[in-house]
């Protein structure tokens, strides 16, 4: 029987571990998590250059076939974890300073990410820039940075959307727009905190306050747990209280708490399986090269993707952006849309009676439910992703049965 050395001959070397355990073992090059998905190729091809005599050029390596439709820079491969990384790791710190500003008339009671590249599922992951400032001149009011006419269109930042939640209290008025200038003012001193005791550049709007942080635009918005409800109460002619559900109140329900708890739950997903956020950008880049971008929102493509990796039965969950990815259209394409619902079961919350729960009250209002119904522990009964989109418009087809059909064509 060969020893390890000799079969891995030059590149084979005795190691000594933490634990203490001196062992032959070989080092194989990979920077980033793509290179290092890559190893196996690299064993296969020393293998045969050193045992059979093909080479390299000979060969093709199928293993990753598709990760070129994410890579970054060419120059270094990266599929977009390290640039996520780098992006939460700022979030993080930018959150910790939030807790620690002290100055505010109402404490924080929660900073949350809403955003998809704080949960490693962003196409494109914003990187940091560095500004030249020979591009700009400076307002004199302001002191805003203006782009000068005779340079080049500065490059867009696209900012990444943070919540910041308030505490309830008695200070808090009780009418929509008096509650929105009480927003505007957190923003404007938030800004002028995170200036003075981090100097951070901020710029505060009465809708956000963004904050230029590490090369990256990190945008804040205070939110105030009531406010949906105030928007659904209203006064009729005779005086009544009257509280009717509307569109403005669960955009905002869904911008200030559920974007932001899905976020958290997907960012713990990619911490148990590193390559949940490859197949994410996969799948997002081929909706969008078939222009369904539109019926497929960031959520929903990232909801479909985690259940691959939550309930992967009968395979296991996929260990390569190019697996995960190919089982996410057999999803689309096998999945019986028209008689089941897709549970996923996030942070492990849904028991066997929740399940059947989901499925009785799924079968009992078919008709009036969308045609991608998805169910999750916060969102049993309405499937609130999917909710506008996809419609029937999607395949041109009344039958719901044949809509998601043409996802996979």
């Amino acid at each position: 029987r060969p020893s390890f050395g000799s079969f891995g001959v030059s590149r084979s070397e005795l190691r000594r571990f933490q634990d203490g355990e001196i062992t032959e073992a070989v080092l194989w090059d990979g920077k980033s998590m793509t290179q290092k998905r890559l190893v196996p190729k690299q064993i296969v091809t020393h293998l045969l250059q050193l045992h059979v005599d093909i080479p390299e050029s000979c060969l093709r390596y199928t293993g990753a076939m598709v990760d070129d439709v994410i890579i970054l820079d060419p120059e270094v491969p990266s599929t977009g974890e390290e640039e996520s990384l780098v992006v939460v790791q700022s979030y993080d710190d930018l959150s910790r300073k939030l807790w620690q500003l002290e100055g505010l008339p109402l404490s924080i009671t929660a900073v949350q990410g809403a955003h998809p590249s704080l949960r490693y599922t962003q196409v494109f992951p914003p990187q940091p820039m560095k500004l030249d400032y020979s591009f700009f001149n400076r307002e004199k009011v302001s002191r805003s940075l203006v782009p000068k006419q005779s340079k080049p269109c500065p490059a867009y930042i696209a900012p990444i959307t943070v919540i910041c939640h308030m505490e309830g209290s008695g200070k808090w008025p009780h009418e929509r727009l008096a509650i929105r200038h009480i927003k505007a003012a957190f923003h404007i001193r938030l800004g002028e905190l995170l200036k003075k005791q981090h100097n951070y550049t901020c710029r505060a709007c009465p809708t956000h306050l963004d904050v230029w942080k590490d090369g990256l635009v990190f945008r804040i918005q205070v939110a105030y747990h009531r406010e949906p409800q105030v928007l659904r109460e209203s006064v009729n002619a005779e005086g009544m209280l009257i509280v009717r559900d509307n569109e403005e109140a669960q955009a905002l329900e869904m911008a200030t708490s559920h974007k932001p708890l899905l976020t958290s739950m997907l960012h713990g997903l990619q911490q148990q399986h590193p390559c949940f956020g490859a197949v994410c950008r996969l799948a997002k880049r081929w909706l969008a090269a078939q222009l369904l971008s539109d019926d497929v929102t960031e959520e929903t493509a990232d909801l479909l993707v985690a259940s691959l990796f939550l309930h992967p039965a009968p395979f296991t969950p996929p260990s390569s952006p190019q697996v995960g990815f190919l089982r996410f259209l057999h999803l689309l394409f096998s999945f019986d849309w028209r008689n089941n619902p897709l549970i996923i079961n996030l942070n492990n919350q849904l028991t066997a009676a929740d399940y059947t729960e989901i499925k009785n009250d799924f079968m009992a209002s078919r008709e009036s439910l969308p045609v991608m119904f998805i169910a999750t522990p916060k969102d049993k009964k309405a499937s609130m992703w999917t909710k506008r989109a996809p419609s029937i418009q999607v395949s041109g087809n009344s039958d719901k049965s044949t809509q998601l059909e043409q996802l996979h064509v």
